[in-house]
Protein backbone atom coordinates (compact mmCIF):
# COMPACT_ATOMS: atom_id res chain seq x y z
CA UNK A 1 0.00 0.00 0.00
CA UNK A 2 1.24 4.03 -0.22
CA UNK A 3 1.15 4.33 3.10
CA UNK A 4 4.38 2.64 4.32
CA UNK A 5 5.96 4.91 2.08
CA UNK A 6 4.82 7.79 3.87
CA UNK A 7 5.00 6.28 7.08
CA UNK A 8 8.85 5.42 6.67
CA UNK A 9 9.11 8.74 5.51
CA UNK A 10 8.02 10.11 8.54
CA UNK A 11 8.96 7.53 10.95
CA UNK A 12 12.94 8.00 9.69
CA UNK A 13 12.86 12.05 8.56
CA UNK A 14 13.93 10.44 4.95
CA UNK A 15 13.19 12.80 1.97
CA UNK A 16 12.83 9.87 -0.85
CA UNK A 17 12.08 5.92 0.37
CA UNK A 18 12.57 3.17 -2.76
CA UNK A 19 11.89 -0.73 -2.47
CA UNK A 20 13.88 -1.89 -4.84
CA UNK A 21 13.38 -6.08 -6.31
CA UNK A 22 16.09 -8.07 -7.23
CA UNK A 23 14.25 -10.19 -10.02
CA UNK A 24 14.96 -13.91 -11.01
CA UNK A 25 16.55 -12.20 -14.08
CA UNK A 26 19.04 -10.70 -11.77
CA UNK A 27 18.34 -7.00 -12.41
CA UNK A 28 16.52 -4.57 -10.47
CA UNK A 29 13.29 -3.56 -10.32
CA UNK A 30 12.06 -0.30 -8.49
CA UNK A 31 8.36 -1.07 -7.03
CA UNK A 32 6.77 2.55 -6.93
CA UNK A 33 3.74 2.03 -4.56
CA UNK A 34 0.34 1.17 -6.69
CA UNK A 35 2.22 1.24 -9.90
CA UNK A 36 3.72 -1.88 -11.64
CA UNK A 37 7.73 -2.55 -10.97
CA UNK A 38 9.82 -0.56 -13.63
CA UNK A 39 13.43 -1.80 -14.18
CA UNK A 40 16.22 0.11 -12.93
CA UNK A 41 19.24 1.30 -15.46
CA UNK A 42 21.30 3.43 -13.23
CA UNK A 43 22.48 5.04 -16.67
CA UNK A 44 21.12 7.92 -19.24
CA UNK A 45 19.71 10.85 -17.83
CA UNK A 46 18.65 11.26 -14.59
CA UNK A 47 20.30 8.20 -12.98
CA UNK A 48 17.91 6.71 -11.48
CA UNK A 49 18.95 5.53 -8.26
CA UNK A 50 22.38 4.74 -6.66
CA UNK A 51 23.42 1.39 -8.62
CA UNK A 52 27.00 1.31 -6.26
CA UNK A 53 24.93 1.64 -3.12
CA UNK A 54 22.88 -1.08 -4.54
CA UNK A 55 25.53 -3.33 -5.06
CA UNK A 56 27.38 -2.77 -1.88
CA UNK A 57 24.60 -3.96 -0.13
CA UNK A 58 23.90 -6.87 -2.59
CA UNK A 59 27.53 -8.01 -1.73
CA UNK A 60 27.69 -7.92 1.78
CA UNK A 61 23.99 -8.17 2.60
CA UNK A 62 24.49 -5.74 5.38
CA UNK A 63 22.43 -2.85 6.11
CA UNK A 64 24.20 0.37 5.54
CA UNK A 65 24.12 3.86 6.97
CA UNK A 66 26.36 6.85 5.42
CA UNK A 67 25.93 9.96 6.98
CA UNK A 68 26.68 11.59 3.55
CA UNK A 69 27.19 9.57 0.17
CA UNK A 70 28.34 12.89 -1.59
CA UNK A 71 31.76 12.17 0.45
CA UNK A 72 32.62 8.85 0.97
CA UNK A 73 34.74 7.21 -0.91
CA UNK A 74 32.57 3.84 -1.82
CA UNK A 75 29.88 5.99 -3.41
CA UNK A 76 30.79 9.65 -4.44
CA UNK A 77 31.67 8.90 -7.68
CA UNK A 78 28.33 7.25 -8.57
CA UNK A 79 25.97 9.44 -11.37
CA UNK A 80 23.21 9.70 -8.99
CA UNK A 81 25.11 12.09 -6.51
CA UNK A 82 26.68 13.96 -8.61
CA UNK A 83 24.27 16.96 -8.62
CA UNK A 84 23.91 16.68 -4.80
CA UNK A 85 25.58 18.50 -1.79
CA UNK A 86 24.70 15.93 0.71
CA UNK A 87 22.78 12.60 0.37
CA UNK A 88 21.93 10.67 4.10
CA UNK A 89 21.61 7.19 2.93
CA UNK A 90 19.74 4.12 4.40
CA UNK A 91 19.58 0.79 3.02
CA UNK A 92 18.37 -2.20 4.49
CA UNK A 93 18.61 -6.09 2.91
CA UNK A 94 15.46 -7.67 2.46
CA UNK A 95 16.51 -11.35 2.14
CA UNK A 96 14.21 -14.34 1.41
CA UNK A 97 15.56 -17.95 2.88
CA UNK A 98 18.89 -16.43 2.59
CA UNK A 99 19.36 -14.99 -0.68
CA UNK A 100 18.49 -11.30 -1.55
CA UNK A 101 14.98 -10.61 -2.57
CA UNK A 102 15.18 -6.34 -2.02
CA UNK A 103 16.41 -3.70 -0.92
CA UNK A 104 15.12 -0.64 1.20
CA UNK A 105 16.72 2.41 0.49
CA UNK A 106 16.03 5.59 2.74
CA UNK A 107 17.50 8.92 1.48
CA UNK A 108 17.67 12.51 3.18
CA UNK A 109 18.97 15.53 0.86
CA UNK A 110 18.48 17.88 3.39
CA UNK A 111 20.85 16.48 6.00
CA UNK A 112 24.44 14.65 6.68
CA UNK A 113 24.15 12.03 9.53
CA UNK A 114 19.88 12.24 8.93
CA UNK A 115 20.01 8.25 10.07
CA UNK A 116 20.47 6.63 13.29
CA UNK A 117 21.18 3.39 14.96
CA UNK A 118 17.31 3.68 16.34
CA UNK A 119 15.80 4.39 13.03
CA UNK A 120 17.88 1.41 11.57
CA UNK A 121 16.27 -0.67 14.03
CA UNK A 122 12.95 0.74 13.11
CA UNK A 123 13.93 0.22 8.98
CA UNK A 124 14.68 -3.26 10.03
CA UNK A 125 11.35 -4.04 11.61
CA UNK A 126 9.14 -2.84 8.32
CA UNK A 127 11.89 -4.59 6.00
CA UNK A 128 11.05 -7.80 8.39
CA UNK A 129 7.62 -7.12 7.18
CA UNK A 130 8.12 -6.45 3.70
CA UNK A 131 10.00 -9.23 3.66
CA UNK A 132 6.99 -11.05 4.78
CA UNK A 133 4.71 -9.90 2.27
CA UNK A 134 7.41 -10.16 -0.78
CA UNK A 135 7.24 -14.26 0.18
CA UNK A 136 3.68 -14.12 0.78
CA UNK A 137 3.28 -12.54 -2.84
CA UNK A 138 5.46 -14.76 -4.11
CA UNK A 139 3.77 -17.97 -2.74
CA UNK A 140 0.72 -16.15 -4.52
CA UNK A 141 2.17 -16.18 -8.03
CA UNK A 142 3.29 -19.72 -7.79
CA UNK A 143 -0.07 -21.18 -6.75
CA UNK A 144 -1.99 -19.12 -9.62
CA UNK A 145 0.71 -20.19 -12.17
CA UNK A 146 0.13 -23.77 -10.70
CA UNK A 147 -3.08 -23.60 -10.63
CA UNK A 148 -3.16 -21.71 -14.66
CA UNK A 149 -1.02 -25.09 -15.34
CA UNK A 150 -3.95 -28.09 -13.62
CA UNK A 151 -6.37 -25.50 -15.41
CA UNK A 152 -4.39 -25.67 -18.85
CA UNK A 153 -3.67 -29.28 -18.65
CA UNK A 154 -7.61 -30.82 -17.73
CA UNK A 155 -8.63 -28.87 -21.09
CA UNK A 156 -6.56 -29.99 -22.57
CA UNK A 157 -7.45 -33.90 -21.58
CA UNK A 158 -10.93 -32.78 -22.07
CA UNK A 159 -10.75 -31.78 -25.69
CA UNK A 160 -8.49 -35.45 -25.73
CA UNK A 161 -11.54 -37.42 -24.65
CA UNK A 162 -13.92 -35.48 -26.36
CA UNK A 163 -12.05 -35.89 -29.65
CA UNK A 164 -11.25 -39.57 -29.12
CA UNK A 165 -15.21 -39.69 -28.10
CA UNK A 166 -16.49 -38.50 -31.57
CA UNK A 167 -13.84 -39.94 -33.48
CA UNK A 168 -14.68 -43.93 -31.73
CA UNK A 169 -18.56 -43.03 -32.14
CA UNK A 170 -18.00 -42.01 -36.08
CA UNK A 171 -15.97 -44.80 -37.01
CA UNK A 172 -18.22 -46.55 -35.17
CA UNK A 173 -21.06 -45.55 -37.31
CA UNK A 174 -18.82 -46.22 -40.38
CA UNK A 175 -18.01 -49.62 -39.88
CA UNK A 176 -21.96 -49.92 -38.96
CA UNK A 177 -23.08 -48.68 -42.41
CA UNK A 178 -20.64 -50.68 -44.08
Amino acid sequence: TPGWVEVLGAMTGATGVHLLLWDDDRHWLHAAPGDAATPVSGTGHGHELPTSVLRYVQRTAEPLVVADATGDDRFARDPYFTDLNCCSLLAVPILNRGSLRAVLLLENRLLRGAFTAERLDAVKLVAGQLAVTLDNALLYAELTASRARIVAAADHTRRRIERDLHDGAQQRLVSLAL
